[in-house]
């Protein structure tokens, strides 16, 4: 598993694919990676962009893996 599908499984994780009532799609998701910035005290490694139908309306969710969350 490559180090941006284990950011999409942990963010499809936090976002409760099951318990919510959302219909994710992970396949679909977009991970950007964020330059450095030193002026900040919590560094963000990754964000990902998932797509999602939320009450009939389409939605994009956004998670931040932040620098030494467990992945």
């Amino acid at each position: 598993m490559t180090e941006e599908q284990e950011f999409i499984k942990t963010a499809a994780t936090h976002f409760g694919i099951y318990n919510k009532g959302a219909m994710l799609f992970p396949e679909e998701a977009i991970v950007t990676f964020p330059a450095f910035d030193p002026c900040k005290a919590v560094q963000v490694v990754a964000r990902v962009d998932i797509p999602a139908i939320i009450n009939m309306g389409t939605r994009i969710l956004t998670h931040c893996i932040l620098d030494g969350a467990e992945v």
